[in-house]
């Protein structure tokens, strides 16, 4: 990472992590939905979090609750992480609510695309691809985290995020640049504790990461 490069705050780190709605977080939004297949990611972020639907099993008509859910908790999470963060979802047209469902106009075909270029199975996903440099502009050199769902249920991907979020504050990596390898080293121990916490919870899941430093992959 460049060190002119602005590291994100600690509030939007933690969220990334929970995807979830956390109290005294600063005001503004970063909801990033992009409505058509050729909208471009913004560049003016200090951070952007991927929400990767990568496989077709979550748009079929038995997925609905589950991809639904997993809309909700993207908004709460670009709803909270600050105007500096970007939270990406997309879409192959702007969905017309009340009659829309999620799964009639997510965009697949745009997700496989950065999977493929990510080198993320489908299969195991959903993905959370969380990185500082912009997504179209990362390479192998750039730091990021990888969270392979493995097809989890909303309620078991509340429980492993909030989780993760838990040993990270006990590990102090909060407090850690993230530009720095301290700052991957902290979130590699985070969820190495994890694993001893939650145990079968984790089956499937994986954690990837890769900096300038070291790579890792993490999985039960």
């Amino acid at each position: 990472m460049n060190a002119r490069t602005r590291s994100p705050s600690v509030r939007a780190l933690v969220v990334a992590f929970l995807l979830l709605a956390l109290p005294g977080v600063a005001a503004g939004q970063a909801l990033e939905e992009l409505y058509t297949r050729d909208a471009p990611i913004p560049t003016r972020y200090k951070s952007w979090t991927l929400f990767l639907i990568c496989s077709t099993d979550w748009v079929l008509p038995q997925s609905k609750e589950r991809l639904t859910d997993l809309y909700y908790r993207f908004r709460a999470f670009g709803q909270n992480i600050g105007a500096d963060h970007a939270a990406v979802w997309f879409w192959i047209r702007r969905p017309q609510w009340p009659t829309d469902a999620v799964v009639d106009n997510v965009d697949v075909e745009r997700s496989v695309a950065y999977c493929q270029r990510l080198n993320l199975p489908p299969s195991a996903g959903p993905y959370v691809y969380f990185t500082a440099v912009h997504p179209d502009a990362a390479t192998a050199e750039s730091s990021r985290f990888t969270l392979a769902l493995n097809g989890k249920s909303s309620a078991e991907i509340a429980t492993i995020l909030a989780g993760l979020s838990d040993q990270l504050l006990l590990q102090g990596v909060p407090r850690t640049p993230t530009d720095s390898e301290a700052f991957w080293r902290g979130v590699q121990r985070s969820y190495e504790g994890l694993q001893g916490t939650l145990g079968a919870l984790l089956a499937r899941v994986t954690l990837s990461i890769s900096t300038p430093w070291f790579k890792v992959e993490l999985k039960d």
